[in-house]
């Protein structure tokens, strides 16, 4: 019996390493694909934060900081520069015309993080 508990605890380490790899060649196509984007537009928006509900994003996925924004005049995986970081349009929020919410990590930093008015590229 315990035999077979350190094989499915074995089994389960190889099948979550996988995933990680898995993970790991998805982010790594994405942002190749991500840097070889050209700006299409450059418009101000304000910039707000938020951060995890627990749910999947409008677009289906589940958020990721560091690359996951809500904008309601966006369509679904625009990529956006912001500050020199390109982030993709994964989801939608109650903000009405020109407003990016950026996922962030915690409810402290989405505070300390506060909002703001900047220019931000539009990328194709």
């Amino acid at each position: 019996m315990i035999y077979d508990k350190e094989k499915e605890l074995e089994d389960m380490r190889v099948e979550v390493q996988r995933l990680n790899d898995l993970l790991y060649l998805e982010q790594n196509s994405e942002e190749t694909a991500i840097n070889n984007r050209v700006t299409t537009d450059t418009r101000t928006f304000e910039i707000t934060h938020y951060t995890h509900t627990g749910n999947n994003t409008a677009s289906g996925v589940y958020p990721v900081a560091g690359r996951t924004v809500a904008c309601n005049s966006l369509p679904f995986g625009t990529i956006v520069e912001i500050n020199g970081h390109e982030y993709i349009v994964e989801d939608r929020g109650a903000m009405a015309g020109n407003v990016i919410d950026v996922f962030v990590d915690s409810e402290s930093e989405a505070i300390q993080k506060g909002r703001y008015t900047t220019t931000v590229n539009i990328k194709e």
